[in-house]
């Protein structure tokens, strides 16, 4: 592991990416809010399984907005696992299952969704 990657092993923020209840993927965050991930990791929203089940799922840009509506209360919050990208190419529809979320697939817990909020 090179130097940059154990410095930000170390770091004060790590984030575990699940997918059907199994790691797939950590994000580690720096105070310089440096990101590094767990190489050749699988890319999956953060928060994915937090939305199974859900009617209305809302999608933001990183894992401290999912953790901060997490806290007021909003449960079916997922995050995309690189950040925003820095232009969108389209809209995102109004049902999932219209298009993938930033380019990753939409899962179970994605399609079932009544409604995503992005």
């Amino acid at each position: 592991m090179a130097g940059r990657d154990r410095a930000l092993a170390r770091a004060p923020a790590a984030f575990p990416y699940f997918r059907n209840r199994e790691l797939v993927n950590v994000k580690y965050r720096s105070l310089d809010k440096e990101f590094s991930q767990v190489p050749k990791a699988e890319k999956v929203l953060f928060g994915l399984d937090d939305c199974i089940g859900a009617s209305e799922i809302i999608v933001v840009e990183g894992e401290m907005d999912k953790l901060a509506l997490e806290e007021a209360g909003f449960r079916h919050v997922v995050s995309v696992p690189d950040g925003a990208p820095p232009r969108c190419p389209q809209p995102v529809p109004w049902h999932p299952a219209a298009c993938p979320v930033m380019g990753l697939p939409a899962g179970p817990a994605l399609t079932r969704a009544a409604r995503l909020l992005a």
